[in-house]
């Protein structure tokens, strides 16, 4: 596997991967991009592949550009650090959580209808105090414990939801004076439920 870009149009320095404004960066196959202590701008525009941006280091860094990204694979393993979004993002397959949080910073990360979250634990894990949504679409036909995606909420009714979006907020919210844990879902299924339903 290999990693096409043009080397005009493009920066990849100590800071990070810089896609500038009218530049390209494609990923052949299942190519792999490492980016140590530094963050991922993207102005232009970024190809996944079926690759993996995979972010180490020691320190914190930003997912910023003018232009959304969409990541096939996108991988988080900075021990007690974190990547904080400046923008929406899209992970189409994987975000693998290794170590360190992926902070939501107000905007969104989308895993649609193919991606899901792998490792997730207290040491790694997706986290947004001043807002945004880990976002999932999934077809749910009388789900039994289906947990879309990952995502942290099984589902099990006998109604058919059709398409559904769960969105994860990781804010604590309050309901009758008392605040709850920083985690709470919003599921809008296309046709709602006429019976019960059970959440886990």
């Amino acid at each position: 596997s290999t990693l096409s870009a043009c080397m005009m149009q493009y920066t990849a320095s100590a800071q990070g991967l810089t896609i500038n404004n009218g530049g390209s960066v494609v990923v052949n196959g299942a190519a792999n991009i490492v980016v140590n202590n530094g963050g991922f701008n993207n102005a232009g525009t970024f190809n996944a592949g079926t690759g993996t941006v995979l972010f180490t280091g020691a320190t914190a860094a930003n997912i910023s550009g003018t232009n959304n990204t969409a990541f096939y694979n996108f991988t988080i393993d900075k021990a007690g650090n974190t990547i904080k979004l400046l923008r929406n993002i899209d992970v189409t397959n994987t975000l693998g959580m290794t170590n360190g949080f992926v902070d939501l910073n107000g905007f969104d990360l989308n895993l649609g209808a193919t991606g899901s979250i792998v490792g997730e634990n207290p040491n790694a894990r997706v986290i947004g105090a001043a807002g945004g949504f880990l976002v999932k679409t999934a077809t749910l036909n009388a789900p039994n414990k289906a947990n879309p995606g990952n995502i942290g909420v099984e589902i099990t009714t006998g109604d058919n939801l059709g398409l559904t979006t769960i969105k994860r907020g990781h804010q604590a919210l309050q309901l009758s004076g008392n605040f709850g844990i920083n985690r709470y879902f919003e599921i809008n299924p296309t046709t709602p439920l006429s019976s019960n339903a059970t959440l886990r």
